[in-house]
């Protein structure tokens, strides 16, 4: 597996190769105001179009565990987004395009470092993410890149085994969106949860995950109505409670049955 400090140039970090990136691009000709406002539209809509590409394929290269594919298309992904930032025109004219935001491409970065068990890279790649998100706190999308810095915190502290430390970051989330409800990040808030839930178990607290998971499920019914929370919920029943945990289970399927989304897997619920 290779470091991910590998680049064209090995000597160089990794925002250094995204600068050079940037720098080898062509130079945007002085143009009048409205071409200029033209020709950003378009070319906004060919980036996020890239961006969209790029960060799909890392996440399918993750799926099927083409974990060098998925960090390879994560680089890409952060030097387009570098790049596009460059662009002054483009940010000062776009309002709906958030490409010129690199800290996401950061994140996703560092999730596919996660996934191959590369932690310091991941770290590194943390830091570089919270500089640009600093840049970049008084966008729009403010809001949902600080609650992916904690999510991203969190998962990097659990792979270390400093659970306290994780569930710090995630409980962190729900302050985020409790101050930022008009902008709807309640599944954020329900998969920051299951994150606690499953930290608390690592730490013995059983009974206090299933509480957790338990109350997610009265605040934000049909939301929590995920597989992987419900998954989770009916193996902390079993760690709990081994030898009656059947019929809080069939609670739980009914409650599905009634109001779980459209192709919620059954099987998720093992009586």
């Amino acid at each position: 597996m290779h470091d991910i400090e590998e680049q064209k140039n090995e000597d160089a970090p990794l925002d250094e190769q995204a600068h050079e990136e940037t720098s080898s691009s062509p130079h945007v000709p002085t143009m009048p105001h409205e071409s200029r406002k033209g020709i950003a539209f378009v070319q906004a809509d060919i980036l996020n179009k890239r961006a969209v590409v790029l960060s799909s394929l890392v996440h399918h290269h993750l799926m099927y565990h083409h974990y060098q594919s998925a960090i390879d298309a994560a680089r890409r992904l952060v030097r387009l987004c570098t790049y596009a930032r460059s662009l002054r025109h483009l940010r000062d004219s776009t309002d709906s395009a958030h490409t010129h935001l690199v800290s996401p491409a950061w994140l996703v970065l560092m999730r596919a470092l996660l996934y191959t068990g590369q932690l310091d890279g991941a770290e590194r790649v943390l830091q570089l993410a919270e500089r640009d998100a600093a840049l970049e706190e008084t966008s729009s999308a403010s809001a949902r890149i600080a609650i992916d810095l904690h999510v991203h915190r969190g998962l990097l502290l659990a792979m270390r085994g400093d659970m306290e430390g994780a569930t710090d970051e995630f409980e962190a989330v729900n302050l985020l969106v409790e101050d930022d409800s008009r902008h709807g990040h309640a599944q954020a808030q329900i998969a920051a949860a299951n994150n606690v839930a499953v930290c608390l178990v690592h730490m013995g607290l059983v009974g206090d995950a299933i509480e957790r998971l338990e109350e997610e499920l009265r605040v934000h019914t049909d939301l929590a109505l995920d597989e992987g929370l419900i998954f989770n919920l009916c193996t902390f029943y079993e760690l709990r409670f081994p030898q009656n945990c059947t019929e809080k289970k069939k609670v739980l399927a009914k409650l599905s049955g009634r109001l779980a989304r459209h192709g919620f897997n059954a099987k998720s619920i093992t009586l």
